[in-house]
């Protein structure tokens, strides 16, 4: 594995683990939310067009319905 495979796989593994720790396979909602603040995802200091919360709740849900539908969840 690559260094930058290695940090991306700890950083999801913090998330997911404090998330929850029974199955650290998924990332729940508000941990993603989390996530998106400290990665700054959620202001203007890192993107043109922040995220909101409603935005990221949007996506969570529509990735996940998406899963269901496709049998991976």
């Amino acid at each position: 594995m690559s260094t930058v495979e290695e940090i991306l796989w700890n950083i999801f593994t913090f998330y997911s683990l404090n998330g929850n720790p029974r199955d650290p396979s998924r990332l729940h909602n508000s941990q993603l939310v989390k996530f998106c603040k400290d990665v700054m995802a959620m202001d203007n200091t890192m993107t043109e067009q922040p995220l909101t919360t409603a935005e990221l709740h949007l996506i969570y849900a529509a990735t996940l319905k998406n899963s269901t539908k496709v049998g991976t969840r």
